[in-house]
């Protein structure tokens, strides 16, 4: 595979495909056991990406689920005509991913249907890199409230979603500056398609932070006892980029995603925990009192 065809990203996707990796190895290892685990990826990309600071050819989420068992079937979606053809041949050594060309909110109900019903683990891997995809003759939504709630009723699934922050800052700053302007009636459209309401125009367009608790209330909060995200900001310019938002009904889960994602936001604070921690004897102490499975969000 030509290096030229594959996705280029920067530090900030290696946090997202570690903590990725990270939770498939908890999975597998409960796999191994039970043969109970299933895998959906709505937005595969090329497979492999290209690492802008290295220069080094790594695994993408796709196949660092694909390699890690066998048995893991592996269900992805890919959009892009370009992409999607990189993607068949990144993942064509592997009978354990089964491909679907076209838009992941369209496909999501073909593949709830091959997996069967309350008998595995489902978990989805959701990562848009913004609001709309623009097409070479069409656009659509990348991810759709709707999709999120197909998925979230479908028994025994998990969601970790990439929630563009960015980009619904940019769009809701401009909706608040020129609400008369066309393009603005689009914009609203398209963040209110994600979030499933309307009530993101009541938040200041720079409150990131309650940007990224509305999409956890209002679209995780009915169905998933267990819910947290983190934050990952620019590695270049601080700034917020996108939340990922875990959602789970398993609290061995909500476990393991709760110590995986504090222990990346540990890592990018080089090391420092904040003075709360040392007034509780355990990191389990303090993360019960101040990240409560119901609800953990590691941010700054």
């Amino acid at each position: 595979m030509s290096a030229q065809h594959l996705l280029e990203v920067r530090a900030h996707s290696r946090r997202k495909y570690s903590i990725v990796r990270k939770y498939l190895g908890a999975c597998k290892i409960f796999s191994d056991i039970y043969q109970n685990f299933a895998y959906i990826d709505t937005h595969g990309g090329t497979g492999q990406v290209i690492d802008l600071e290295t220069k080094a050819i790594v695994d993408a989420s796709v196949l660092t689920a694909a390699k890690l068992q066998p048995s893991f079937p592996c269900y992805v979606v890919e959009i892009d005509p370009d992409n999607y053809n990189v993607l068949r041949q990144t993942t064509s050594k592997f009978p354990n991913v089964t491909l679907f060309f076209g838009d992941c909110n369209e496909k999501i109900d073909e593949i709830l249907r091959m997996i069967p019903k309350g008998e595995k683990f489902v978990f989805c891997f959701l990562d848009p890199d913004g609001l709309v995809y623009h097409g070479k003759n069409f656009i659509c939504h990348q991810l759709r409230d709707e999709t999120i709630e197909k998925i979230a009723k479908f028994p025994r699934t998990e969601m970790f979603i990439n929630v563009p922050i960015l980009a619904i800052m940019r769009d809701a700053g401009y909706v608040r500056s020129y609400p008369e302007a066309p393009s603005s009636i689009k914009m609203e459209g398209h963040i209110t398609v994600l979030f499933g309401t309307d009530k993101w125009k009541q938040i200041d367009p720079g409150d990131y932070k309650s940007f990224g608790r509305l999409y956890i209330s209002e679209r995780l909060e009915k169905h998933y006892k267990y819910k947290g995200a983190i934050l990952i900001r620019s590695v270049l310019t601080r700034g917020p980029l996108y939340y990922l938002v875990y959602g789970s009904n398993s609290e061995k889960g909500g476990e393991i995603m709760r110590d995986i994602v504090k222990k990346e936001w540990i890592d990018v604070n080089r090391g420092q925990y904040p003075v709360t921690r040392f007034q509780h004897k355990t990191d389990r102490e303090w993360l019960d009192a101040e990240y409560p499975l119901t609800l953990f969000i590691f941010e700054d």
